[in-house]
């Protein structure tokens, strides 16, 4: 068994903070993304990279997936891809670790959205798993594969069932950063008017780098499970917006419209309840909304109301 660890969807925003993560702890690790030699859909090459460094521990961070504003283009291609990345991409490594390197710890990124339809506004890992479309029903398939190989084959691989985590590093895609790039472009004047969907839609929000620090002590743990990983706090798109137009000392009633129709995908209110991984490893967030937010406005060049002259 050597230091070295692997981390799946390297490029994505887990992942690269996943990488800092490490590099601070002085870990060593292998990236795999869509760039590097390794491709995950290949068993063969998934195997011998498993079987050369016997890792001590892997994330399956890859993901495919997109944003609840964002049009999702072809449905075949969205089930297909979805497929490759989270079941068979997976799957590889597991399979990879119990025939080569059984003292492995993989962690697996789910998502909240394997609770698509859910009966209560609070959630945790008793929650009924109700996916609904290609990323939650291949997100789910891909907690069963986990678990099938913790039951059936003695592996450890825990999955984390992540809800919303944002950093500066979050793709433009998503609502978060809709709103931080518009905030920032109307306080430059490059951008006069922000159009959003439900302003009340409820979110539970968190800061990815306190989400990554979780990962980590999932796989410290001397038992794998499945586990939330959420801020257990509900705020609305409005508390979003609001908060960061304050910071820029802008009144966001001006600038911010609604237009429902470009919801693509109404998402209902889901807040995680992390009282398992709290009792199991002591964590807890550490990073504010506000805080989480500020940083955000910072990293996008925002001038901040109180550091004006």
């Amino acid at each position: 068994m050597t230091n070295e660890t692997i981390i799946v969807g390297s490029s994505g925003q887990d992942g690269r903070l996943l990488v800092e993560y490490l590099k601070k702890r002085g870990v060593k690790f292998i990236e795999v993304s869509r760039a590097s030699p390794t491709n995950i859909l290949d068993f063969s090459q998934v195997e011998a990279l498993v079987n050369k460094t016997l890792p001590k521990e892997i994330y399956y961070l890859a993901a495919y997936h997109h944003s609840s504003e964002e049009k999702t283009g072809s449905e075949i291609d969205l089930w297909n891809k979805s497929i490759q990345t989270h079941v068979n991409g997976l799957v590889n490594f597991l399979e990879a670790v119990y025939l080569h390197s059984k003292e492995t710890k993989l962690f697996f990124a789910s998502s909240s959205l394997v609770f698509s339809e859910p009966k209560s506004e609070f959630l945790n890992e008793t929650s009924e798993l109700s996916p609904v479309g290609p990323y939650a029903v291949t997100k789910v398939t891909g907690m069963h594969a986990c678990r099938t190989y913790r039951t059936q084959k003695g592996i450890f691989a825990s999955s984390g069932i992540l809800f919303n985590h944002e950093s500066e590093l979050r793709a433009e895609k998503f609502i978060s950063q809709k709103i931080i790039k518009g905030a920032v472009a109307i306080q430059k004047g490059t951008q006069d008017k922000l159009v959003l969907g439900n302003l009340n839609s409820v979110v539970d929000w968190g800061a990815a780098r306190d989400y990554v620090d979780a990962m980590f002590k999932i796989l410290q743990i001397k038992q794998p499970d499945d586990f939330v990983i959420a801020s257990g706090v509900k705020r609305t798109i409005r508390d979003f917006v609001s908060i960061s137009f304050g910071f820029l000392g802008l009144d966001w009633k001006k600038y911010v419209s609604e237009n429902s129709d470009i919801v693509q995908r109404m998402v209902p209110p889901k807040i995680g309840d992390t009282k398992k991984l709290r009792e199991a490893t002591g964590w807890y967030p550490q990073t504010s909304f506000e805080e989480l937010i500020r940083s955000m406005l910072i990293a996008e060049g925002g001038v901040l109301e109180n550091s004006r002259n």
